[in-house]
């Protein structure tokens, strides 16, 4: 992805992060972790990293698939992990804006989809130590 599409992309990021926020918000939550108070505050730097993987790419970083190998989503031992949910709705918002569905190439698209699988695929696996060890009753 060029340098000027990337730049696109950051112009495009109120409306971007705010069809997020907008998803997570409305989406039912039964676990506590998985809070829309809270998993709201993530948007933002989700979408900084993502960005910053991409110029990443752009100026020759190696793309990280490994990651995202064995599969999308990550399979999380628990049912707990916020993040999951969290990158499904944050992936479905961006491919269905009118910005990267109009403006961005298929191969450009393509490496977006890497890029924002990349960090995902990282947090959510980041998180799931944490997760593995959390009980609801251990809250009472």
């Amino acid at each position: 992805m060029d340098s000027n599409q990337v730049e696109q992309l950051k112009a495009n990021r109120v409306g971007l992060a705010a069809d997020w926020i907008r998803a997570i918000q409305m989406a039912p939550s039964s676990n506590p972790l998985n809070s829309p108070e809270t998993m709201v505050h993530h948007v933002v730097p989700a979408w900084e990293r993502i960005m910053a993987t991409l110029e990443c790419h752009e100026s020759g970083c190696p793309a990280t698939p490994d990651l995202i190998a064995e599969g999308w989503p990550p399979r999380c031992r628990s049912a707990q992990n916020p993040f999951r949910q969290f990158y499904l709705r944050g992936e479905q918002c961006l491919f269905d804006h009118s910005f990267v569905k109009n403006e961005l190439s298929a191969a450009e698209q393509a490496e977006l989809r890497v890029a924002f699988r990349a960090v995902a695929a990282e947090e959510i696996c980041a998180f799931e130590g944490v997760t593995s060890y959390w009980r609801p009753s251990s809250m009472s």
